[in-house]
């Protein structure tokens, strides 16, 4: 029931996936422009250190896994929604410029898109897993890409968390405090 890996999907699985990004930017330029949390505190930056990239890699998992687990019920879709709208707000608490922020952000921000690329594509991967469930009274497909949930999305979205929470602590935080200072 799973597509072989050619070429071909590979190729439709880039085209998806820029698609998403490029919703995923305007949802995050909207978030930016329309939403207005001007009530928040404005922070303060400072050095972040290896056990930084540590919590942010626990609460990024922590939030992700949780993700997954809301993903039969469709709840996954809106808080990824949700968080990606939160990527456009965060620059309003900061007193940074916006286009600094966000130009020191994308080095780790993209991780954390393409993790809720793959999050979004397991969600209707798993509609579709019910959908044969119920058509064809088999459970092969769902044990499937349960299976490949174990082995293949959870681990690769925790490496790519973890690779973007190193970002953030080394690339982003350092290019912002070379900035402003």
């Amino acid at each position: 029931m799973f597509k072989t890996n050619t070429y071909s999907s590979y190729k439709k699985m880039l085209m998806y996936f820029l698609i998403y990004l490029t919703l995923s930017l305007g949802l995050i330029y909207f978030s930016f422009i329309f939403i207005d949390n001007s009530n928040s505190i404005e922070l303060t930056v400072k050095k972040l250190f290896f056990e930084d990239a540590l919590y942010i890699f626990f609460l990024n998992s922590i939030q992700f896994l949780l993700y997954f687990i809301l993903s039969p019920f469709g709840l996954s879709i809106p808080f990824v929604i949700k968080f990606i709208i939160s990527i456009g707000q965060s620059s309003h608490s900061t007193n940074i410029d916006p286009l600094i922020y966000y130009f020191s952000s994308l080095s780790h921000a993209l991780g954390e898109i393409l993790v809720s690329f793959i999050l979004i594509l397991f969600t209707f991967k798993q509609f579709k897993a019910f959908y044969y469930v119920y058509k064809y009274k088999s459970t092969n497909y769902l044990k499937q890409l349960y299976s490949k949930l174990l082995k293949k999305y959870i681990p690769l979205s925790l490496t790519i968390l973890l690779i973007s929470a190193f970002f953030e602590v080394y690339i982003s935080n350092a290019v912002i405090l070379k900035i402003i200072n």
